[in-house]
C-alpha cells in the first residue's frame, strides 16, 4: 500500500526501520477511509489493531459520567494509535474520533506478529512509541495536578506558537481551535478559558492580527519558564 509507505516515512520512530522493515509493515496493512466526526473505536472497546494515520488528523479524548470531555492527544499525519491496546491485549484506553476525513492504514495483532518475527528491529520501534506516549501522559498528568489554568493555557499556547513574520522578540499561533476544544484539551471549562484569553488581551500579553494569535515579549518573559517543559 503506497499511502501506508508514505505514512511510515512521516513517524518519526518507524522511519528509522530498515526498508525491508518498512516495506514488511506496508504490505501487511489494510487501507480504511472515515469521515469527519467518525469515532474509529471508543473507550473499553476490544483491541486488535493498530492505527496509522496516512491523511487527516484524529483526536484521543475520555469523557467523564457528566460528558465533559478531556482531550488527550491531537494527531496528524504519521501518528500511529491504538497500539498499546493491540500490545497488552487490554481493551481501548481511551476514544479515537477523525476530526477531518481521514485516510488510516490498519495492521492486525496477528499481521503485526508475523512482521516482528521476520524483522525484531520493528518491535523496539514499537517500544520506542510506548515510552514516548508514556512520557507525554507524565506531562499530561503533571500539568493538570500541579499547574493552573493560566499556565496549561500558556503552554499550549507556547507549544504551537512559531516566530512572528515581522517582530522577533513576538512569537504567532495559528488555527487555534475553539475555546471548547481548548477547555477539553487542558481541563478546564469554556467560560474559564474565554475568561483567561480576556484577561491575557486586557493585560497586554497577547492579541489578535489577522488569523493569529500573537503572543508579545511581555508574554514570552512571563512564561518563559514553561518553553520546553
Amino acid at each position: 500500500m503506497e499511502g501506508a509507505i508514505n505514512g511510515l516515512r512521516a513517524n518519526a520512530t518507524l522511519s528509522e526501520l530498515s526498508e525491508a522493515g518498512l516495506l514488511a509493515l506496508a504490505d501487511k496493512m489494510k487501507r480504511l477511509q472515515v469521515g469527519r466526526g467518525s469515532v474509529i473505536f471508543s473507550y473499553q472497546d476490544d483491541g486488535d489493531a493498530l492505527y496509522l494515520l496516512v491523511e487527516g488528523r484524529v483526536k484521543v479524548h475520555l469523557h467523564d459520567a457528566d460528558g465533559r470531555e478531556l482531550i488527550l492527544a491531537d494527531l496528524g499525519t504519521g501518528a500511529i494509535f491504538g497500539e498499546m491496546a493491540l500490545l497488552d491485549d487490554c481493551p481501548r484506553s481511551a476514544t479515537v474520533t477523525a476530526s477531518e476525513n481521514c485516510l488510516l492504514a490498519t495492521l492486525s495483532r496477528l499481521a503485526m506478529m508475523e512482521v516482528i518475527q521476520e524483522h525484531p528491529e520493528v518491535a523496539m520501534a514499537l517500544l520506542q512509541m510506548l515510552s514516548r506516549r508514556l512520557r507525554e501522559a507524565d506531562q499530561v498528568i503533571f500539568d493538570l495536578a500541579l499547574r493552573d489554568v493560566v499556565e496549561r493555557l500558556a503552554r499550549l499556547l507556547l507549544s504551537n506558537a512559531k516566530p512572528h513574520a515581522t517582530d522577533g522578540e513576538w512569537l504567532s499561533v495559528e488555527g487555534l481551535p475553539s475555546q471548547s476544544e481548548i477547555a477539553a484539551r487542558i481541563g478546564a471549562s469554556r467560560e474559564t478559558i474565554s475568561r483567561t484569553f480576556a484577561h491575557f488581551r486586557r493585560t497586554g500579553l497577547l492579541h489578535s492580527e489577522d488569523k493569529a494569535t500573537v503572543l508579545t515579549g511581555a508574554f514570552i518573559d512571563r512564561f518563559d519558564h514553561l518553553i520546553g517543559s
